[in-house]
């Protein structure tokens, strides 16, 4: 069938589809010009574009207001054939051509992977003009100086005049969104590149924050180490203390001693009790000499140096099994005995130790006069108290019914 034959309806419907053929063709030839193919490759395509067009135009005029004008002796299928061949060329060339050009390295493709970057990047040639740009660096020098760069001193000095730039050293500049971009220029010196001017911007914000709690933890931890050093040396001034403490007490139990077996030997020193006494008053003596008095390490040896000053010693309940609250038990023993012989004359010290509800308690009396006034602590019960307060106790004063020197310390 010719297709002047055909109903005017159905020869305007073979006329559109041939006008989209022609377009989808026109499409095609642009397509290959711009993804530079080469004119030869385009020949083809012009030459079925041309034909194409040729046909719809002579096939247009002969229908006027919906009369047929002239016969086209043209059959209906070769005009069908036709355009259904250059719709199914198009779709193959379009995606051979997409094809070619993913493999294809093109300036437009180089470009598009450029755009596609995370950092900003853009070269200038010899005289600083921008020749190429990426989209982040285009929308990050926008954002700063409102426009995109044309010459390559927009970019250099924009970080030192744009508002909402904050300098930060070494390169580092942060935005007004707190990102912390790092800016670099430098001359390209390769074979084929000489003279131009390659400048890359980083986003750097995660180093850069990472970087300053590195640093505030550095500084936290230089402050640490100082405390400790301080804490170090304060030690050894407090263990310096404690050893001046404990030579005090040293100095004064045995000067008291000392001072009360003189007294002795002044009033009793006749007919047997002569020996004794001078014994008692070299062992005295022997403070100032390179020997010193026994160790205290159990009761009876506290027991026989108050016997040695004429005291009775007597001790009530079991010692403590800690070290430290043992040798506390002893010393206080031997600072009562002292005080008793020097301040309240008498010859008997009783020293009570007990455990009740993880307390221990340290109760000491003697016979001697009780104080008319409050206690004022000496060398002696002041080192004294000293002790306790380290292991964590308390020390205070009875006065009624009987004079009594009270310890209490927690068991650990």
């Amino acid at each position: 069938m010719m297709f002047s034959a055909l109903p005017i309806s159905v020869q305007y419907a073979v006329m559109a589809v041939m006008f989209i053929c022609g377009i989808c063709q026109l499409e095609l030839i642009m397509y290959k010009l711009f993804s530079r193919s080469g004119i030869a490759d385009c020949i083809a395509d012009v030459g079925i574009y041309a034909v194409l067009f040729t046909a719809l135009a002579y096939i247009t005029a002969s229908v006027e207001k919906g009369k047929v004008v002239y016969t086209v002796g043209i059959p209906y299928a070769v005009i069908a054939a036709f355009s259904g061949y250059v719709l199914i060329r198009f779709v193959i060339q379009t995606a051979k051509q997409k094809k070619r050009n993913r493999n294809t390295l093109s300036p437009s493709s180089v470009k598009q992977s450029l755009d596609n970057l995370d950092s900003g990047i853009c070269f200038a040639d010899s005289d600083g003009r921008i020749i190429l740009i990426n989209r982040t660096m285009g929308k990050l020098t926008e954002s700063i100086i409102g426009r995109y760069p044309q010459m390559l001193g927009e970019i250099e000095n924009m970080t030192k005049n744009a508002d909402g730039v904050s300098g930060l050293g070494n390169g580092l500049f942060m935005l007004s969104d707190k990102k912390v971009w790092s800016f670099k220029t430098e001359k390209l010196s390769k074979a084929g590149l000489e003279g131009y001017t390659q400048t890359v911007a980083y986003d750097v914000t995660e180093l850069y924050n990472s970087n300053e709690m590195l640093k505030n933890n550095n500084e936290k931890l230089r402050k640490t180490n100082e405390k400790t050093q301080q804490m170090y040396e304060e030690l050894a001034d407090r263990i310096r203390e404690q050893e001046t403490l404990n030579l005090k007490i040293k100095i004064h139990n045995d000067i008291g001693r000392s001072l009360i077996s003189i007294a002795q030997i002044d009033s009793e020193a006749q007919g047997e009790n002569m020996d004794t006494q001078l014994a008692l008053l070299q062992n005295a003596v022997s403070y100032f000499s390179d020997h010193r008095g026994a160790a205290l390490n159990s009761t009876q040896d506290v027991i026989r140096r108050a016997a040695g000053m004429n005291v009775k010693l007597i001790t009530l309940g079991a010692l403590p099994d800690n070290t430290a609250l043992k040798s506390l038990f002893l010393t206080a023993c031997d600072e009562c005995v002292t005080n008793c012989v020097n301040h309240a004359y008498g010859t008997e010290v009783q020293a009570a130790v007990s455990l009740s509800d993880g307390v221990w308690k340290m109760r000491f009396t003697n016979n001697g006069t009780a104080p008319t006034q409050e206690i004022s602590e000496g060398g002696g019960l002041s080192s004294l108290r000293r002790k306790v307060v380290d292991l964590g106790g308390e020390m205070y004063y009875e006065y009624s019914p009987e004079f009594a020197l009270i310890i209490k310390i927690k068991n650990s």
